[in-house]
């Protein structure tokens, strides 16, 4: 009997933006997923290249038992599969680290999909950035879902 993956935990941060840079981590590679325009990989971590600067997206962790099911079609723009291993927290910062907020995770090696969207800017949005707080409907969405590597 195949058991339905449940999630187990979901985090949702609102990190600013700054030089269109966040950053995710720690998590070690064995083979790191290649550099592409939207992400990089200096060391233990994960740079996230944001469409927007000066804005407050969401970054969304969910942990899962097992794989999950897959996302629904036309919703992400972008779509990376890549493996990691943890320690007991994944944290996710901004380019200088004044905003840092982490989850706990159970350390071992996982299997991450990571998936982001972004919407256009209205033209009353354009005025306001620097967006000195996060607005309710984030321009950008980053989900990150993991879970253990069996």
């Amino acid at each position: 009997m195949t058991r339905t993956p449940r999630m187990v935990r979901r985090d949702d941060f609102r990190p600013r933006a700054d030089h269109r840079t966040i950053q995710v981590g720690t998590m070690w590679f064995d083979e790191p997923p290649a550099d592409d325009e939207r992400i990089q990989v200096p060391g233990d971590g994960l740079y996230l290249s944001t469409a927007h600067n000066d804005h407050h997206p969401l970054v969304r962790l969910e942990t899962w038992s097992g794989e999950p099911p897959e996302p629904e079609e036309g919703l992400w723009t972008y779509r990376r599969a890549f493996r990691a291993s943890l320690g007991e927290t994944l944290a996710v910062l901004d380019l200088f680290c004044f905003f840092q907020e982490s989850a706990p995770v159970t350390p071992g090696p996982y299997r991450f999909r990571l998936l982001h969207r972004s919407r256009e800017l209205t033209p009353d949005e354009d005025q306001r950035f620097p967006e000195p707080t996060p607005c309710e409907v984030p321009l950008e969405v980053w989900l990150f879902q993991l879970w253990p590597e069996h």
